[in-house]
């Protein structure tokens, strides 16, 4: 449902009774899906759900516009709802995020094209040679995904993630643009202009907020690498105004290991300038035996040498746990359970607080979810359920629009 209409004499429209119309919507709705589909709440009004190849889409689709054209009325009260339906191939996708993410893109389209339209993804085309004229022609935007306190509910800062806009790309996964630019070899200068842009809009929550919120960087080792990064970070930090002490740098934990071998300096500067050195993508192979050396490291059971044995003083900040994680262990159908992976978690979670490590959970989508890994122990969390990414002018509105109220997650879904 992406567009509410409320027709009422002399009531004020935000009385409307939404959680009533979205249990009608959905009411109206099933019948109109084969039998046994599972419908997934993705957000206040919007749902997914998964049909087998053999079935066909459009004409489902149809059925389910057809049904939605006369009213929902309760009592005094009229809606009009008008759907924006999109359909993603998940069969060539490899994660749950990525399909959350390619699904929500797709709805992008089908809602910039008006209400009661249906939307089939288009299939990845040579996206590699398009990247240096999209850079040009400015097709590139930052979107921001809030970040909650699991303590007291607050919002604390905000993710920038890298979105495509071209007029047949507005469905690519993020992550997999990522790993073209790399591949490309652009990140340097995409990656430049993401910092610009990010900074440039952080600088305007320092006007917003008494305590300014956190702004975190998706940096790769590529990246790290170029010998212009450090000094376009540091340059751009002093011409926003933002404090190096709340910029967080998000690294693959694989990507930090390899750094602390070949690319040490950089971190060792990053520390000493005051950012903040976040480990992203913690997944169920963190856990493995590969990487029990950076477990310990970052659980003081050993410390970041060089060779000399000359300690480095390399300190992380916080470690963020994959959405495949979290929806794996923390799921509706595994929190009354003992998951395998539900020790490691605990013991790291652990480990993390005795060091002064934050812990961050992505890919909360439920209050369930969000209730387990509170009681946990992890710090913050950040997914679908606290906020979808948002263009960094309704995300600056969004922050507006809660400075002057008590938060809490009852206010998470505007």
């Amino acid at each position: 449902m992406d567009h509410l209409q409320a027709l009422q004499a002399d009531e004020d429209p935000e009385n409307f009774p939404a959680e009533q119309l979205q249990h009608a919507f959905l009411a109206r709705l099933k019948p109109h899906l084969p039998a046994q589909t599972r419908i997934k709440n993705i957000a206040l009004g919007e749902f997914a759900w998964i049909l087998t190849p053999e079935l066909n889409s459009e004409k489902i689709c149809s059925a389910i516009r057809s049904a939605f054209n006369l009213p929902f009325d309760y009592g005094q009260y009229s809606a009009i709802v008008s759907l924006s339906i999109a359909v993603v191939d998940i069969s060539t996708i490899q994660n749950i995020s990525s399909a959350i993410l390619q699904l929500d893109h797709a709805l992008q389209n089908a809602q910039a094209q008006g209400g009661n339209k249906y939307y089939q993804a288009r299939a990845d085309r040579d996206l590699l040679s398009q990247i240096p004229s999209a850079i040009e022609r400015k097709e590139f935007s930052i979107y921001f995904q809030s970040i909650w306190s699991n303590s007291n509910k607050q919002l604390v800062g905000a993710e920038a993630l890298l979105r495509w806009h071209g007029l047949e790309l507005n469905d690519i996964d993020p992550a997999q643009l990522v790993r073209m630019v790399e591949a490309g070899g652009k990140i340097s200068s995409l990656g430049n202009w993401i910092i610009q842009k990010s900074c440039t809009h952080a600088s305007n929550w320092l006007e917003t907020w008494a305590s300014p919120l956190t702004l975190n960087l998706n940096i790769s080792s590529q990246q790290l690498c170029s010998a212009n990064f450090l000094p376009y970070l540091t340059e751009c930090l002093e011409k926003t105004w933002v404090d190096p002490r709340m910029v967080g740098l998000e690294f693959r934990y694989a990507d930090f290991l390899a750094m602390l071998e070949e690319n040490t300096h950089t971190l060792i500067s990053l520390n000493k300038l005051g950012l903040r050195l976040v480990l992203d993508n913690i997944d169920a192979e963190f856990f493995s035996s590969d990487y029990q050396t950076l477990r310990d490291s970052l659980t003081g059971l050993s410390t970041f040498t060089l060779e000399t044995d000359i300690s480095l003083g390399i300190k992380v900040h916080s470690v963020k746990f994959s959405p495949e994680l979290i929806i794996d262990v923390f799921s509706s159908e595994n929190i009354l359970r003992d998951h395998p992976m539900l020790k490691n978690l605990e013991q790291f979670v652990l480990a993390c607080k005795k060091e002064s490590i934050l812990t961050v959970a992505v890919g909360v989508e439920n209050e369930a979810m969000l209730k387990a890994v509170t009681e946990l122990g992890i710090d913050f969390s950040q997914g679908y359920l606290l906020g979808k990414p948002l263009s960094s002018s309704d995300f600056d509105r969004f922050t507006r629009s809660i400075m002057y109220k008590p938060q809490g997650l009852s206010l998470i879904h505007i």
